[in-house]
């Protein structure tokens, strides 16, 4: 009897440390008391993540080759560095529909490591659905809100430490939607093999 493959909603992503994790959740910590949980859609803190390229609904059966053909690019790739840059919004900070944290750092090598991909994914019939915009999402505004001048100073004070860390992966995740948001379930990891240098 021929086995049944399911779909899957993927994507691939750079995770966090524990402590930019917590510098994520002490930014979505002051908005929250700002704005509350009404008008806003929160990510919850350990969902927290970078998506490099998302590749949609697929059959789960073509996992092991894209298994394979990513595993082959992570192993060229070094390890680089990032921090948490500026906070911001789409389509700007006076009308926001999405929060995010912008980052900062070795970020060519990040852009790099995207076209990289975005090239095999392409040889596999996945195209980007938009040009790739460095942001980790906090939030998603459901209605109109105003967000202080006293707020987003406390956030960019938060960030003005510019922390970096390491970036030694990338992460396939499937995304379950469901009515309180999305949850996030990694896959596969795909450590770099280089080091930094």
């Amino acid at each position: 009897m021929e086995r049944k493959f399911k779909k899957k909603r993927i994507f691939l992503a750079v995770k966090f440390p524990a402590r930019i994790r917590k510098t994520l959740r002490q930014a979505e910590e002051i908005l929250r008391q700002e704005l509350g949980k009404k008008k806003v859609r929160w990510v919850s803190p350990s969902s927290l993540h970078l998506t490099i390229f998302f590749i949609g609904w697929v059959n789960e059966k073509i996992l092991p080759r894209l298994k394979k053909i990513l595993v082959s690019l992570a192993s060229q790739q070094k390890v680089f560095h990032l921090y948490l840059k500026d906070f911001g919004a789409f389509p700007n900070l006076k009308k926001p529909r999405v929060l995010w944290i912008s980052v900062g750092g070795q970020t060519k090598e990040l852009e790099n490591l995207v076209f990289n991909i975005q090239r095999i994914m392409k040889k596999l019939g996945f195209f980007p659905d938009h040009p790739f915009l460095a942001h980790i999402t906090l939030a998603r505004v459901k209605a109109p809100i105003n967000i202080s001048s006293r707020a987003i100073e406390k956030i960019n004070w938060l960030l003005a430490e510019k922390r970096e860390f390491p970036v030694k992966e990338f992460v396939l995740l499937e995304s379950e939607l469901t009515p309180k948001g999305a949850i996030y379930t990694p896959l596969i990891k795909f450590s770099f093999s280089r080091r930094s240098g």
